[in-house]
């Protein structure tokens, strides 16, 4: 045994040597059991009778594997660390990492095993912890309530976000359900992500179609679906060229990889001094930041000449859909074109008729040098973006410069392509454009001591509501 385990011995025969001594009638209250066996009580301090401190004991189970120590959790209890005993939320995760400790340790011994050659044929098939494990913790055939749910996503997920307290497990069209049966309307729309609905058949089909024939090549090789889906993209947007990406973050990275590449060969700014500006409050870019919205601003750190690109939403949506004044996206064009600087658009949550136009730059009338898009380019159905370009900006990459495993992949060519054309054929930026109006004349219909504000263009849309006096909320 382990100095460890020669501790943990030491410390049940002292315990139990110390119970010996102390009147069975008196055990204390019991205040619970740990996912070993080992049962706790606690004797309430007494002052009447010099007994000060509370004290705190266990008895460990008859069969106990001394390589099982005490759980943390009990053991700064027992020391009066903490004045409570542990939660039941604390002993069942404990209990978790107990059962996939010991899955490990099978594993790693089945794989020594293995390599001495001291197994037998179907066990080197694969080790055997693994059955016993999926089948203990399969829980996909499970139907789980909301609140398990929650409770699973807050004790094994990384609390990265807060989400509402609702759990779905089904959507079409407008609207979703959660596991018990309650419909919604999903006004949030996976943030502009569905544009065309949840599960959209048609999406679905081609999804189910393509993967029944091919999912997944490297570039290295030529597919039958990159190529189309490039064509249709680049003649119905008006740039020359698409790269293809997964996730409306790696089109942000790749736009501004293009643009300080551009500023390097095209605009010849010296080694290593390539900058890119953004806007304030922008989902994508916290580096060097100018005021959205203004112009002087604008044109006063463009005239920079390290200055490569300057990348902006036209309507910000993380920021609270801020949209900006009239004619703002066209002066940003001209200082662009005037100053030698391209212009990135990130219309990764505004493009793609959310907003009643094609892409909320339409509303302008102007077409920026870098396109991102995302989100509903697929519909909601996988993560697709893609960043386009002409030839003298998309020329400064070359083979070896930019790559993406995922990127261009034939299922995610055939389910953009797909839902682009439902965008197109249902008429959708049109539908947005309509609903806006109607939207806003119900929202104004609401007195103005409960209504706050009320912005957006189409369906990109926000309105403040008054919940108390001095509280606000967003909807």
């Amino acid at each position: 045994m382990s100095n460890g385990e020669y501790r943990h011995v030491f410390r049940i025969l002292f315990r139990n040597f110390i119970n010996s001594f102390r009147p069975r009638q008196i055990r204390g209250n019991p205040m619970g059991k740990d996912y070993i066996g080992n049962k706790y009580y606690e004797i309430p301090a007494d002052p009447s009778s010099g007994k000060r401190k509370p004290s705190r004991w266990y008895d460990p189970p008859k069969n106990l594997d001394f390589q099982d120590p005490i759980p943390a959790e009990w053991e700064a209890w027992l020391r009066l660390r903490r004045t409570e005993p542990p939660t039941e939320e604390e002993i069942a995760k404990n209990l978790a990492i107990a059962e996939m400790k010991k899955v490990n340790a099978a594993k790693l011994e089945a794989e020594r095993l293995l390599e001495q050659g001291s197994l037998p044929s179907q066990v080197e098939r694969g080790p055997q912890p693994y059955p016993n494990f999926l089948q203990h913790n399969n829980m996909a055939q499970q139907n789980l309530s909301s609140k398990e749910i929650f409770a699973l996503e807050d004790q094994y997920g990384c609390r990265n976000y807060a989400p509402l307290p609702v759990a779905l497990c089904r959507g079409e069209g407008v609207f979703v359900w959660d596991v018990e049966g309650k419909k919604y309307f999903d006004f949030l729309s996976a943030y502009s992500a569905v544009n065309q609905g949840h599960c959209h058949p048609r999406i679905v089909k081609a999804l189910k179609e393509q993967a029944d024939q091919l999912t997944l090549v490297s570039r290295a090789f030529y597919s039958d679906q990159l190529g189309k889906y490039e064509k249709f993209m680049t003649e119905l947007l008006g740039y020359d060229r698409l790269l293809p990406m997964n996730t409306g973050v790696e089109g942000g990275e790749s736009a501004c990889k293009i643009a300080r590449k551009w500023g390097y060969d095209v605009k010849k700014i010296p080694k290593d001094q390539a900058k890119i500006i953004f806007a304030e409050n922008n989902f994508w870019g916290r580096t060097l930041m100018i005021p959205y919205n203004n112009i002087p601003a604008l044109e006063k750190a463009l005239q920079d000449p390290t200055i490569a690109a300057f990348m902006v939403e036209p309507i910000q949506g993380e920021a609270g859909v801020i949209i900006p004044d009239d004619g703002y996206l066209r002066k940003v064009r001209e200082l662009c074109t005037k100053y030698n600087v391209l212009w990135i658009a990130d219309e990764v949550q505004t493009g793609l008729g959310r907003t009643g136009k094609l892409f909320a730059v339409q509303h302008e009338g102007v077409k920026p040098d870098i396109l991102i898009l995302g989100k509903a380019l697929s519909g909601g159905i996988l993560p697709v973006s893609a960043v386009l370009a002409n030839n003298d900006v998309m020329g400064v990459i070359t083979p070896g410069t930019h790559g993406s495993t995922y990127g261009g992949n034939p299922l995610a060519c055939a389910v953009a392509t797909e839902a682009i054309k439902v965008l197109l054929e249902e008429k959708l930026p049109e539908n947005a454009e309509r609903l806006c109006k109607v939207f806003r004349e119900e929202l104004e219909k609401i007195p103005k001591s409960k209504v706050v504000a009320i912005r957006g263009r189409g369906l990109m849309f926000a309105s403040m509501f008054i919940r108390v006096l001095t509280r606000m909320t967003y909807a």
